[in-house]
């Protein structure tokens, strides 16, 4: 048993890292998804704690003496059907031409870190009717930090809070339980997770609006950032951003 205590009860990422140093961890496989910021900050989590890195192939052939994890991407964890071809700026505009390789993963993870963007024109990770065979799907905990409701992870079926992060999946009923049960899985999302540490978020954030966006603010203020950050303009959804008219008219 740890005797951790949550990021929002620490002064700052350090305070955080610091209750690693003298915890030996289970041997668990852990799955991250995704290449971004989100992801990089999982990664890093990781490996203040001491968690091992490993490759694709090693993961899911072998089983280990010490905690490890894979970090897939986008390339490792889609493909056209029929074919092995992955192709990035294809995928980015046709995402629904695909089909999700994760369900390889789920016999070997026990573990799931979701940080990935999602379009929810692409497949899920897996399907809800996979979770019930606990041979199959090994996965006991996951931590969607994406946090997409019915997303990629289509048992984030809502978000969860700070003061209450986890909430279970029965196995077999498929619905919301009481988590660290023998039958479910149980999952955290945090919608609003940065809250967690304010302190190291609100610095990073002002460190680079000070650094890069101001700067270029006062150079053209209709550089393509700017472009590309405005989510409405004249009380209208820009194009890109669109996608968001059913949560701006309520319907979500």
């Amino acid at each position: 048993q740890y005797k951790l205590r949550k990021a929002s009860d620490c002064l700052n990422l350090q305070e955080v890292e610091d209750q690693y140093d003298d915890i030996i961890f289970p041997k668990v496989k852990i799955v991250t998804t995704g290449s971004g910021r989100v992801a990089s900050g999982a990664v890093e989590i990781m490996q203040s704690a001491g968690i091992l890195e490993v490759n694709k192939w090693d993961f899911l052939e072998m089983e280990f003496d010490e905690p490890v994890y894979v970090q897939l991407q986008s390339e490792d964890l889609y493909q056209l059907p029929g074919t092995t071809v992955f192709d990035r700026q294809h995928f980015h505009e046709y995402p629904e031409q695909y089909e999700s390789l994760f369900s390889r993963y789920l016999k070997c993870t026990d573990m799931l870190i979701n940080c990935m963007y999602w379009s929810p024109r692409a497949p899920k990770l897996f399907a809800i009717d996979e979770i019930n065979n606990i041979r199959d799907f090994r996965i006991t905990t996951i931590s969607d930090i994406s946090c997409d409701i019915n997303g990629s992870v289509p048992i984030t079926y809502r978000e969860s809070f700070i003061s209450d992060p986890v909430y279970g999946i029965d196995r077999i009923s498929k619905e919301v339980s009481i988590p660290y049960m023998i039958n479910s899985i149980d999952l955290q999302a945090v919608g609003n997770l940065p809250n967690e540490l304010p302190r190291d978020a609100s610095k990073d954030f002002g460190r680079i609006l000070i650094d890069a966006i101001i700067p270029q603010f006062y150079e053209n203020s209709h550089a393509p950032i700017f472009e590309r950050a405005t989510i409405a303009r004249n009380g209208t959804l820009t194009p890109r951003y669109s996608y968001l008219q059913d949560f701006a008219d309520g319907k979500e």
